[in-house]
């Protein structure tokens, strides 16, 4: 009877422990959009096209690289939670995510992770935890390159 009762009461659990060790960042989205003190903004692959369609120049790099984007969110906490810090903290501990590096200014850190599948990445993942928010943006796409991410990059905080 005592089995009975424990299986009884895991299966009642395992939803609840399923949904909150899931790991996406779909996942951290949904849990925190609407919330007050979070500003949440997601953008789809359509907006990228659309911008990209209006550039001056829509050659290059950039344009290829846009027109890869699936999805882009972010998240953004007005005031340091330890909740959402521990919530950003499991996602990237269990959805696959992987460093790439980190940069410290003062009290600022800032994480860049991505996943892999193959030679391309299927998303990078930035977070920032500042003195007075944390941030944390995801981009989604099919077939990005760490080589397309690093010149756009280059390109948008030359001076």
């Amino acid at each position: 009877m005592k089995k009975v009762i424990v299986i009884s009461f895991m299966m009642l659990l395992l939803p609840a422990w399923a949904s909150a060790q899931s790991g996406s960042f779909r996942d951290l989205y949904n849990k925190y959009a609407g919330a007050e003190g979070y500003v949440t903004v997601e953008m789809s692959g359509s907006m990228f096209n659309v911008i990209n369609g209006a550039a001056e120049e829509n050659n290059g790099t950039r344009a290829e690289f846009m027109n890869k984007i699936d999805n882009l969110v972010i998240i953004v906490a007005d005031a340091p939670d330890p909740v959402f810090g521990r919530d950003v903290e499991a996602m990237v501990g269990l959805g696959g995510y992987k460093p790439m590096t980190t940069i410290r200014d003062g009290g600022d850190k800032v994480d860049f992770y991505m996943i892999r599948h193959g030679d391309t990445t299927s998303e990078f993942m930035m977070t920032v935890a500042g003195e007075s928010e944390f941030v944390v943006m995801s981009i989604t796409g099919k077939g990005l390159t760490v080589d397309e991410i690093s010149q756009i990059v280059q390109k948008t905080t030359a001076p």
